[in-house]
């Protein structure tokens, strides 16, 4: 019985996986000799049938030639017009996959990428590797395909202005000779192509420093804090005009030869029981009064604020939103101005507080030493599992200080570009939804994050509980309790040899 053909949008006519005219004229010569009528494509299950039967014309004069369509939903010949329907078909003809129509059709297919770490790492046209690179491996390892690398210089077809992303983007647009599948990693407007379904999603945000100690080479004397040193400069001041007061007063000549400290000392050392002198020698007795209580006084104060430094230190400015970047000026990095033009564009208090922290800095060993200061910090993407890229020229050691502000500026989906209705989309997302569900994307950022190479990727945290012990730096903190032993012990050889002396004379 004759069938009619289904509306173009669900049933095309097509020569295969061909593009241009060459391979129409290849696939015409393939249904002769293997005495093939018709091939269908399906658009909804994209798989390619091999039917029986013959091609009859509804109109007049037909074009008795093998019709060649290209991919899309319009006949594009010069019959472009004539109806048909496909008269005895036999669905009982075995399916052709993409595998076995690449392979009949001698097709290949055209993947275009460039240098973008850490989804394409390339150290020259014929190495190459990343994140993507080996996704698409994966994907098409059984159908015949070629990786055509471009540069983001010595391009001589581009214009300054063209982008290795919009390079990409035109050679999946191209009518002959272009490229089939684009790695950019970057899709955000997607509708002059086809994607497949997104493998992950990136963030982006800023990185900027964790809460460390306020000053790392004081923190034995964090608990001398301006207000204590305020007091004791009072007390230093009182005693002064204290002391001129008794000195007006006192009569005996031998306290003016010799400082009034020392003999307060000798005159305690030389005590058959270390006791206050008696109100005979008022200024020795109001010396030593003063001296042991403010030492006592400042013991108790360092040791109490010591034991307050360990439980609670002073740590820098803790950055956990945009709102606190504001607050504390944070200043930030990025490698283009792309960023801060987006964030122009857009009508809020911080997004424009923002704009106004923003540093463009080209100079990589200067924005190194710039990072290690607690006012800077830098713009990232970030990646599921709290993966990090955009690294680059960021040295590791500098990284490690370094955490994630768990908010998004904007969101980009991660996804593989194909060029427009071609046939193999499906089979694409059926391989990278099964890669997801194994989990071999989250082991490809594990792997590539364990690399070296700083600008590749690694994994921050965007909450990191304070813990002391891994902020503080014990050979700084061995370094000054040796000086404070080393200090005492000195003072307790000379109050010795004071009362040694005193002692011998007497």
């Amino acid at each position: 019985t004759d069938l009619p053909l289904p509306p173009l949008s669900k049933l095309l006519i097509l020569p295969g996986y061909a593009y241009s005219s060459e391979s129409c004229i290849k696939f015409r010569q393939l249904s002769i000799e293997n005495n093939w009528d018709i091939i269908v494509y399906h658009e909804q299950t994209y798989e390619l049938l091999r039917l029986g039967g013959k091609l009859q014309p509804i109109t007049k004069n037909p074009d008795k030639h093998f019709l060649c369509s290209p991919l899309g939903n319009t006949f594009e010949e010069s019959n472009s017009t004539t109806q048909f329907r496909i008269l005895n078909v036999f669905n009982s003809r075995p399916k052709w996959s993409v595998k076995e129509t690449l392979r009949t059709m001698n097709t290949t297919i055209k993947i275009v990428t460039f240098h973008n770490p850490p989804y394409t790492i390339v150290t020259n046209r014929t190495h190459f590797t990343g994140i993507e690179i080996k996704l698409i491996r994966m994907i098409v390892n059984d159908i015949p395909h070629v990786f055509k690398i471009l540069y983001d210089k010595g391009l001589p077809s581009l214009s300054p202005s063209m982008t290795p992303h919009k390079t990409v983007s035109e050679e999946l647009m191209k009518p002959h000779g272009g490229s089939d599948v684009g790695l950019s990693s970057l899709w955000l407007r997607l509708y002059r192509h086809d994607v497949t379904h997104s493998h992950s999603q990136q963030c982006n945000t800023f990185i900027v420093k964790k809460p460390t100690l306020y000053s790392e080479n004081t923190f034995m004397f964090q608990a001398l804090r301006l207000e204590i040193w305020i007091l004791v400069g009072i007390v230093f001041l009182t005693e002064l005009f204290l002391l001129h007061k008794f000195q007006k007063r006192e009569t005996v000549s031998s306290f003016n030869s010799e400082p009034k400290m020392l003999i307060a000392i000798r005159t305690l050392a030389a005590s058959s029981i270390l006791k206050i002198p008696s109100q005979k020698y008022p200024i020795q007795r109001f010396i030593l009064i003063q001296w042991i209580a403010f030492c006592l006084l400042m013991a108790t104060c360092y040791n109490a604020g010591l034991t307050t430094s360990l439980r609670f230190p002073l740590l820098t400015s803790d950055i956990r939103n945009f709102d606190d970047m504001v607050k504390y000026k944070i200043n930030w990095f990025d490698e283009t101005d792309g960023v801060k033009n987006y964030l122009k564009s857009i009508n809020d208090t911080i997004t424009r507080s923002l704009v106004k922290l923003y540093h463009s800095e080209v100079n990589k060993t200067l924005r190194n030493s710039k990072l290690q200061g607690n006012n800077y910090g830098f713009r990232a993407c970030c990646l599921p599992g709290g993966y990090v890229t955009n690294l680059e020229g960021i040295e590791a050691n500098i990284l490690e200080n370094f955490r994630i502000i768990p908010k998004c500026i904007f969101n980009n989906h991660i996804a593989i570009g194909l060029r427009k209705n071609l046939p193999i989309k499906s089979v694409f997302n059926q391989k990278i939804t099964r890669l997801i569900q194994h989990g071999l994307v989250d082991h490809l950022y594990r792997e590539f994050s364990l690399r070296k190479r700083s600008d590749v990727m690694a994994k921050l945290s965007s909450s990191d509980p304070m813990k002391l012990h891994e902020t503080l730096d014990l050979n700084k903190m061995t370094a000054s309790f040796l000086l404070l032993f080393l200090s005492m012990c000195i003072a307790s050889m000379i109050f010795i040899r004071e009362c040694y002396l005193k002692r011998k004379k007497i």
